[in-house]
């Protein structure tokens, strides 16, 4: 009578291990009840159920018939055997897996030889169940066949007969033997042992399934130099697989014949770069050279050599721009240079590459576009305005202002409504560069952008145009307290004319920023405005050298001409007209100097010279008598009217003596520095102990001109000098002699009490483009004086490009006010969106601090990952195992990367995670990571050796768990 028995029953059955509830479940009208008991009766492994079980094997369903099977297996009582074996003939598929399996956990010797015949079945997984049923047994009546099979074409079968062979305790006889053993076991150094004996072996597998196995292969058959081996290596070189192509090569550069050198030539074509480049190498030790124009260029292009593709024209831009996408950071700028050198031949070239699917590639394109002037590259560029990189988009803007095209003033008006700072940027200065008058109301609303950058540019495109419906909004930048914008706008008003623009670059002459006097002086020079003449005449006693020239041209523009003998000596020395100075006696002795006359001015080039006083004619009557009179106060430096000038000597008594009233002091200090002798150190150094503040300070100057590294300690002492002028003239000086050890004091004075002190600090720290100068800036962001905040963050701006390139340096510094801080100079200086663009690569960063505190920063800004890579990067960086093992292959790339990590806890993590999801690709992949090398550390190297072989031991178990399964 049929039982009873549910589903549900069986599983309360083999909970309470109830073998005759199981049994009586056999005898179920269901199907799926007596499936489940003979698997329940497998796992009590009670021989008592054997009897029952072998009836189920005639069970009219065919998944109870071999469940049944796999359930003797499982109890392994040798009363099975018998009758298992004649079921290796049913027709049904998984019913003779399933008594293969069986028959080798019941280890029956007796199923030896009934076995044996079905290691040719053609199914795959009913071969690869025999031969682990057969070294189960470990019957050695077995050995001889799968012996035979050592060498089978599927690497899978070649593995399990090895390890069956090994249970059966069968021994290699010889060396042939030993190395097919090692060649199905994959122990490629055992196999390079047995080398010799395994040629023919190797050659055949270059044609193997497996990619691990044709790269061994080729690398075994170099190492050996077989000049059998070069035609299958040769045609090995056509590989899909890089590192395959890459041994192959090798192996033919280490054969070297002529044979191989055919073979070579053919792998210059090959799509792999580390072959190609391989290739080349070999065939320049060869001697080979290219002949024929296609070989020329597939050399070149291995070779690197970019300036012999320029050469080439139109020839070279394809082999270029395969380059191009092919390399990668440095290689790319070399690249992208030859390109721009190739000019308009490129241009269909490059318009190809601005839908390149890297970003990096399409920003490129989208320069050398601009810098080529192709108007057929408008159309593309217009395009890419919209790219979603706004590096691109950006970079498309500026070409488009190089190519001067109308058609692009729309799209560029459009292109600024943007959110994006350096899009608008961009839009703005391309505008400019058109020239178009449909930009000039843009172009005005822009002069009030929120965005410094794009303010600048603004004021630069009023300056390219020259409408005079812009004059109005330029006019007030004049007054800006942004002395970039201040020095754009003296620039910009070249194209403008009026009284009102005179009148403003006037008043530019006395502007505190040296570079907008010099450019002011050019301007009222060549617009030859007669009112400038007073305060250009002050410009030939300023203290910079550029703005003396720049004055004295602008005066010589206009007209102008000297008025007495100390106009005409300050004329001179801006213009630096040496000889003239002495041919005319102009130069006044220091020593002579009338009581409340400035200081004279001792021009730089003179260095020592002696020169005499104006003859009388040249003098006026005044002069004369003010010349002859001797200063109180001097003992014994008095120099006789009409004697000789004094030189450097001079200038060193008089600074030296204690004695010299505190003026000629002061003007001895600055003569010393101007005369440019080196020789005026020292007294200068002993100068900075001077009992006067301003002969220090003076001293402090001139140390600086000298820029001698002598001086340093002197000046570094003087940084603690109790009046606060003496201490700038110091800081100033040590910026001067541009030595790095100057930042540890000036970073000391950065931490002052006083707000002043702090204030000159950070300021001339901003000079210094240094790993501590950074840090201490970055520090002093916590001050919490506004004013000395905000100097901080000129200095940083100024050092934007030094510290941003190294944002991950800060990130993992040991300070957390210096991690802190350089993320908040990122968002304040760049914006968010640069910041972001700048954190993301740093999810990637083998630091863990590092990426600790990127993802802290980006969280802190909202920013969501747009694409599963950032996704999985943000999780790797916080140790999320589970949600990244979740993501699975999306995942790939991020825990490749990780297991490079400098964090041996993020290398586990990652090696754990790949176990889990990775397959043969993922093998690969890592593989390719390992071949391109660089600095990879050797935690990193075997981290990653270790994520593949979990990842093909995880394939391997596959393959065993419940029963064996094809290796895929």
């Amino acid at each position: 009578m049929p039982s009873r028995s549910t589903v549900d029953d069986v599983t309360r059955f083999v909970s309470r291990q109830d073998l005759g509830g199981l049994i009586t479940a056999l005898e179920s009208d269901d199907a799926s009840t007596r499936w489940m008991a003979a698997g329940g009766l497998g796992e009590l492994r009670d021989p008592r159920a054997i009897t029952p079980l072998i009836r189920t094997l005639t069970d009219p369903d065919p998944d109870v018939r071999w469940k049944s099977a796999e359930a003797l297996g499982s109890i392994g009582d040798p009363r099975a055997a018998e009758v298992l074996i004649p079921f290796l003939n049913d027709p049904d598929g998984t019913m003779r897996l399933q008594v293969a399996w069986a028959l080798g956990k019941i280890r029956d010797p007796y199923a030896v030889t009934h076995l044996i015949p079905f290691l040719t079945d053609p199914d795959y997984d009913i071969k690869i169940a025999t031969i682990w049923a057969l070294g189960a047994i470990g019957d050695i009546r077995a050995t001889e066949v799968l012996r035979e099979m050592l060498l089978d074409r599927h690497p899978g079968i070649r593995s399990k007969v090895a390890e069956s062979l090994e249970k059966c305790g069968w021994r290699p006889a010889d060396d042939r033997e030993r190395g097919a053993l090692a060649f199905a076991r994959r122990n490629w150094k055992e196999v390079s042992r047995y080398g010799r004996a395994l040629g023919d072996v190797l050659i055949w597998a270059l044609d193997d399934r497996y990619f691990d196995v044709r790269m061994h292969a080729a690398r075994i058959l170099g190492m050996m130099k077989s000049r059998h081996a070069v035609a299958p290596l040769r045609r090995a070189l056509d590989d899909l697989e890089e590192c395959v192509t890459y041994e192959a090569a090798a192996a033919l550069a280490e054969i070297g014949n002529p044979a191989s050198k055919k073979a070579l030539i053919h792998g210059l074509a090959s799509p792999h770069l580390s072959t190609r480049k391989v290739a080349a190498g070999a065939l320049t030790r060869l001697g080979w050279e290219p002949r024929s124009l296609y070989h020329k260029i597939l050399f070149m292009s291995a070779t690197d050599d970019w300036v012999g593709l320029i050469k080439l024209k139109r020839h070279g831009v394809d082999p270029l721009a395969r380059e191009l996408t092919e390399r990668q950071g440095m290689e790319r700028a070399g690249i992208a240079k030859a390109l721009k050198a190739i000019g308009s031949p490129a241009t269909d070239a490059l318009v190809q590459l601005l839908k390149n699917p890297d970003p990096d590639i399409r920003w490129r394109a989208a320069s050398i576009l601009g810098d080529a002037g192709d108007g057929r590259a408008v159309g593309p560029l217009i395009i890419a305005l919209t790219d979603v990189d706004m590096r691109v988009a950006t970079s498309a803007a500026v070409a488009l202002g190089e190519i001067h095209n109308d058609a692009a003033v729309a799209p560029l008006t459009r292109a600024w409504r943007s959110d994006n700072p350096d899009l608008r940027r961009g839009a703005i200065a391309a505008l400019g560069k058109i020239g178009s008058p449909h930009a000039t109301d843009v172009i005005i609303e822009a002069s009030g952008d929120e965005n410094r950058d794009v303010r600048l540019s603004a004021v630069r495109a009023m300056g390219l145009i020259g409408d005079a419906r812009m004059l109005p909004a330029l006019l007030p930048f004049f007054k800006d307290p942004d002395p970039a914008l201040r020095f754009e706008a003296v620039q910009a008003v070249h194209l403008y004319h009026g009284q009102e623009v005179d009148h403003l670059l006037t008043g530019a002459l006395g502007d505190p920023d040296l570079r907008i006097r010099q450019e002011a002086a050019r301007r009222v020079g060549r617009r030859r405005v007669i009112a400038a003449v007073g305060p250009l005449v002050k410009l030939l006693e300023d203290p910079d050298t550029g703005v003396r020239k720049a004055a004295a041209r602008a005066l010589e523009r206009i007209g102008w001409k000297p008025s007495n003998s100390r106009e005409r000596l300050a004329y001179l020395v801006a213009k630096e007209e040496w000889g003239e100075i002495q041919r005319l006696r102009l130069m006044a002795d220091p020593a002579k100097t009338r009581e409340g006359n400035r200081a004279a001015l001792i021009p730089g080039g003179l260095q020592g010279r002696v020169l005499r006083p104006a003859p009388p004619d040249e003098q006026d009557p005044q002069e004369d008598l003010e010349a002859d009179t001797v200063p109180s106060g001097g003992k014994g430096n008095a120099v006789e009217a009409h004697g000789e000038i004094p030189g450097l000597e001079h200038f060193v008594r008089v600074l030296n003596n204690p004695d010299t009233d505190v003026q000629s002091r002061i003007k001895a200090a600055e003569a010393l520095g101007n005369l440019g002798d080196l020789r005026g150190v020292r007294p200068l150094m002993n100068a900075l102990c001077d009992p006067d503040a301003e002969v220090r300070a003076y001293a402090s100057l001139s140390l600086g001109m000298l820029g001698d590294s002598r001086a340093f300690g002197s000046l570094v002492v003087a940084l603690e000098d109790p009046v606060f002028g003496v201490k700038r003239r110091a800081a100033e000086a040590l910026s001067a002699l541009g030595s790095r050890s100057a930042v540890t004091p000036l970073a000391d004075l950065a931490k002052s009490p006083d707000p002043d002190d702090r204030m000159l600090a950070i300021t001339v720290l901003g000079n210094f483009e240094d790993v501590d100068a950074v840090r201490a800036l970055l520090t002093a962001l916590d001050d919490t004086r506004p004013d000395v905040k905000s100097a901080v963050m000129e200095s940083l701006l100024g050092l934007s490009d030094y510290w941003g390139s190294r944002t991950s340096l800060f990130l993992r510094d040991a300070d957390p006010v210096i991690r802190k801080n350089v993320i908040t100079a990122l968002k304040s200086l760049l914006g968010e969106e640069t910041a972001s663009s700048r954190l993301l690569p740093l999810l990637r960063s083998g630091n863990f601090s590092v990426r600790r505190e990127a993802v802290r920063a980006l969280q802190a800004m909202g920013w969501q990952p747009d694409r599963s890579e950032e996704h999985a990067m943000a999780m790797v960086a916080d140790g999320r195992w589970d949600e990244v093992v979740a993501l699975g292959k999306r995942a790939e790339s991020a825990l490749i990367a990780a297991l490079f990590d400098t964090d041996r806890e993020i290398q586990d993590g990652a090696v754990a995670a790949l176990a889990k999801i990775g397959d043969a690709e993922t093998v690969r992949a890592i593989r390719a990571a390992l071949r391109r090398g660089g600095d990879l550390e050797i935690k990193g190297i075997y981290a990653a050796m270790k994520a593949a072989s979990l990842i093909e031991k995880e394939c391997q178990k596959r393959e065993d768990r419940d029963g064996p399964i094809p290796l895929i």
